[in-house]
Parts: C-alpha cells; structure tokens; sequence
C-alpha cells in the first residue's frame, strides 16, 4: 500500500471526514502464534478526539497501525456512517 504524506488512501480513517462516525470491529493480530490484539471494537465521530492508553506491549501502537493502514491484521471489519 502507497502512502503519501503519511496518509495510506486505504486507510480507516482519512482526514476529508466525509463520514459522520467510522467504526472498527473484530480486530484480531497475532505474532508468532501469540494473540496481542483481541476482538478490539473502536469508533469516533467527526472531529472527535480520543486518547488510547494501556501497558507497554498492550497493542495500542499496532491497534492504530491497523486502523490507520500500515499493516494487516488477522482479522477486521470497518463501517462508516454517512
């Protein structure tokens, strides 16, 4: 996936907003057979701001690489509502 000024085209979220709320569900990541991420829900509505906080080593970092577009997970469903 092409990124340009740190946008991925296929991303989540995308800075227009041309959707009122965006969600993310069933978000599942693993690596090498250790689950890091488990059927992770997330949402936001325009101009909305959300903090994220955890653990070291909790995910959040991979959560947003995976809502953003920067890398796959094992699993995932997105929605948008206009």
């Amino acid at each position: 996936m092409d990124c340009f000024d740190g946008l991925c085209p296929h991303s989540f979220f995308d800075l227009s907003m041309a959707f009122k709320e965006r969600h993310a569900d069933s978000i599942v990541k693993s690596y090498q057979r250790n689950p890091i991420i488990s059927d992770v829900y997330i949402s936001c509505r325009k101009e909305e701001i959300l903090g994220l906080a955890g653990r070291n080593g909790s995910g959040k970092s991979t959560l947003l690489k995976i809502v953003f577009g920067s890398e796959n997970a094992d699993s995932k469903f997105f929605a948008n509502k206009r």
